[in-house]
């Protein structure tokens, strides 16, 4: 609600707004805008002396309480399929077993007598070593599934996407695989610094750094570590058991067990507990790992990549090569070629309106220049058909019939005298040796074919003998 410029304290007005089922309903994880109007300070709302409306956005915000059995196990459901929660679990169980077998080692495993509280106690050789030795395997166990789970042994651990300093690192690991760094390369590496300065008890201020690489692990295969949490788990329920088999072997008629052989039957159940939780735990990892890994030899283009080029995790990577150095390029290049699509889209669809507007006008353009011309041929054709073409052309045809005459009998005339005979008939000569009869822009008109400057003088040659 909107106040004056001067900020007072002053009540604007009161208004009412029944928070009930249905408005929670649609006011949840959703805003939810409500117009209500105000009353002045003393009124009631019955009274018509409205001074204004004011707008309130509400939004529900429901906790998670479980107030049925069904939420109950969605929940649960969820827990199931997510790799922390069952990381985190495992881990405490492992570290819960380990607990119950370190104190089983100090505690007492047989008594003679009425109850625990008065009873003697009874030895049973071997039984606190093997559960020490079992805390210790269980205690490994655990700290490899958590240091996994830390992410010290790189992406190739759970299966995850690798991170920037994953990244980082395997660009660092690549320069150097190529040849020898420099001092600027060196310091630019993943390192824990620890700078030492001097006090003033010494006689000058002294300064050092002490830098430790974060990459001190040694390069091995995931699988080996997976086998070696396997293997130690495995014998830590192997040591468990023993020693409640040898505690249970020394039982008699006038023992009974003591509290060591329960926490030890404890620590059992937690670490098959375990065993299943991370079994688990990989089938959840296997099935989540095709949304963004790589096999060698998928490559969509094709192309080869060199050691230093492809990304393993930092324990030296596994059958299955990760190469998120190209993954990130080839989703660089998409985007930039979804960007450019994107970009180019709007201005792809304005050509093509443009282009069709362009197209629409010229042909309306072509219609209004050739309408004119079409209009002047028909005025024209009607002049023509007006004017009687046929009737004027007659006198030119008669008119050239009769040249054509003079022409031939002058020819005649010309030949009977001169020409040699051949078996009873005259040799007359090609037409266009009497072109010269003609002027030569009328020797067209009668498909008389002009003579060149050489011909006309042989022409006149014998002309000139024949004379």
């Amino acid at each position: 609600m909107d106040q004056d410029e001067q900020k007072d304290d002053t009540c604007l007005g009161w208004a009412t707004l029944s928070l009930d089922y249905n408005f929670l309903r649609g006011a949840t994880h959703k805003r939810q805008v409500c117009d209500m109007e105000l009353y002045p300070a003393g009124s009631r709302q019955g009274q018509n002396l409205s001074p204004g409306t004011a707008r309130v956005e509400i939004s529900w915000e429901p906790s998670l309480v479980f107030n049925s059995a069904s939420s109950a196990r969605a929940m649960l459901w969820v827990m199931l399929r997510s790799p922390h929660i069952l990381r985190v679990v495992g881990v405490s169980l492992l570290g819960t077993a380990f607990c119950c077998l370190f104190v089983a080692g100090t505690s007492r495993w047989l008594c003679r007598g009425p109850s625990l509280a008065r009873c003697q106690i009874a030895d049973v050789p071997g039984a606190g070593t093997c559960a020490y030795l079992s805390a210790l395997t269980a205690f490994a166990a655990g700290s490899v599934h958590f240091l996994g789970s830390a992410g010290l042994f790189g992406v190739g651990w759970d299966d995850r996407p690798p991170t920037m300093v994953e990244l980082a690192e395997a660009d660092i690991e690549e320069e150097s695989l190529g040849g020898q760094n420099s001092e600027d390369d060196q310091d630019e590496r993943p390192s824990l610094r620890l700078s030492v300065h001097s006090s003033g008890a010494f006689p000058a201020r002294m300064s050092w750094n002490v830098d430790i690489l974060t990459n001190i692990l040694p390069k091995m295969s995931s699988f080996p570590v997976r086998l070696f949490a396997w293997l130690v788990h495995l014998a830590s329920t192997a040591l468990a058991e023993l020693a409640l088999v040898l505690c249970w072997a020394n039982t008699g008629r006038t023992t009974f067990l003591a509290e060591a052989a329960y926490l030890s039957l404890a620590a059992i159940l937690c670490l098959i507990a375990a065993g299943v939780v991370f079994w688990h735990e990989g089938c959840v990892l296997r099935a989540q790992a095709d949304k963004w890994k790589m096999r060698e030899g998928a490559d969509a283009g094709g192309r080869s990549t060199s050691r230093g080029n492809l990304l393993k995790d930092s324990t030296g990577g596994s059958a299955e090569i990760n190469s998120p150095s190209l993954n990130l390029e080839e989703f660089a290049q998409r985007a930039q070629r979804q960007l450019q699509s994107n970009l180019a889209q709007p201005l792809i669809e304005a050509h093509h309106r443009l282009q069709g507007r362009l197209s629409l006008d010229n042909q309306n353009l072509r219609e209004d220049l050739l309408r004119p011309l079409l209009d002047a041929g028909q005025r024209l054709q009607d002049h023509l058909d007006e004017l009687n073409l046929p009737n004027l052309s007659q006198p030119l045809a008669e008119a050239r019939q009769r040249i054509q005459e003079q022409l031939d009998s002058r020819q005649a005339m010309q030949e009977g005298g001169n020409s040699p005979r051949t078996r009873g008939r005259t040799l007359s000569l090609p037409p266009r040796w009497h072109s010269e009869e003609l002027p030569r822009w009328m020797q067209p008109l009668f498909g008389i074919t002009p003579l060149s400057e050489d011909e006309e003088e042989q022409q006149q040659q014998q002309q000139q003998q024949q004379q």
